[in-house]
């Protein structure tokens, strides 16, 4: 008898939407199982803060299907901003880096540290960090991702 080899079936990732929706889906079964609750907000120096003393309990909101499908244009109406700028950023990003300006920046500052390539990743990251801190740089950073792959295949 012959007998066909079986082979075992591997686990294939869902598609990123599905793995979306089954959380969207979670959410809102779980909005009608844990009670919902809210901190009070108070007035501190011109800046509006949690009160961590002032919890309480309300009115359990639990939501729907309609809920649950409007929750995905919602999202998109409540990001748009955020979209946009990405978009912009990334615009930009794209014609500097058109113009051969960042590949012939990394491989100066490679050149300028060869035999201590090991300073290259900390000292951008101190340079993204004071970025961040200073001039309130966050969303735009997914963008700076081309140039840390750009940078680490330059450095082997």
């Amino acid at each position: 008898m012959n007998k066909k080899e079986e082979t075992p079936r591997s686990f294939k990732m869902p598609h990123t939407y599905v793995i979306l929706f089954v959380f969207i889906i979670a959410a809102a079964v779980l909005s009608w199982i844990i009670p919902a609750g809210q901190f009070e907000t108070v007035m501190l120096n011109g800046r509006e803060v949690i009160d961590p003393n002032a919890f309480h309990y309300i009115e359990n909101n639990g939501q729907g299907i309609f809920d649950l499908l409007l929750s995905i244009p919602r999202g998109f109406a409540r990001s748009q901003e955020i979209s946009f700028f990405l978009f912009v950023v990334g615009g930009a990003f794209y014609i500097v880096n058109e113009t051969g300006v960042i590949e012939t920046a990394l491989s100066r500052v490679i050149e300028l540290l060869k035999g201590k390539e090991s300073l290259v990743i900390p000292g951008v990251l101190l340079i993204m960090g004071l970025a961040g801190s200073t001039i309130g740089m966050s969303e735009e950073t997914v963008m700076f991702i081309v140039l840390g792959v750009s940078l680490a295949r330059a450095l082997g």
